[in-house]
């Protein structure tokens, strides 16, 4: 089984750009593009992180919150601890809302032929 890293890494960036710029426009912040793109550069990161040896900060959830931390700050600043901590709960609110609903239209949309007593 071969694992292409470049496009899970691929997809992972675009995921948090997609996530970064949807906490932008909920906040009605300004989006600066190089901050944006560099916060997302950081938080896919991650995936390269789990095929080094610093797969164990890439995996722990300490090691995540503060990645994300550092993505929210990098993509929106820290003018005050307020601006900074509205950011970051709103960057996981909508991180769960998309994943919760990519979940719900998983089981949705997912077809499955079960058999029961031989029938089908």
């Amino acid at each position: 089984m071969s694992i292409y890293l470049d496009v899970i890494w691929l997809l992972n960036f675009s995921f948090d750009l997609f996530l970064l710029l949807l906490t932008a426009i909920a906040l009605k912040r300004k989006i600066f593009k190089i901050r944006i793109l560099l916060a997302a550069l950081l938080g896919s990161s991650i995936v390269i992180m789990m095929f080094t040896p610093l797969a164990a900060i890439a995996t722990h959830p300490i090691g995540k919150m503060m990645i994300s931390m550092l993505m929210v700050w990098l993509a929106f600043g820290f003018k005050r601890f307020s601006y900074f901590f509205q950011s970051l709960l709103t960057f996981y609110f909508v991180t769960f809302m998309v994943g919760g609903g990519m979940i719900g239209a998983h089981y949705f949309l997912q077809a499955e032929m079960s058999y029961l007593d031989g029938v089908l």
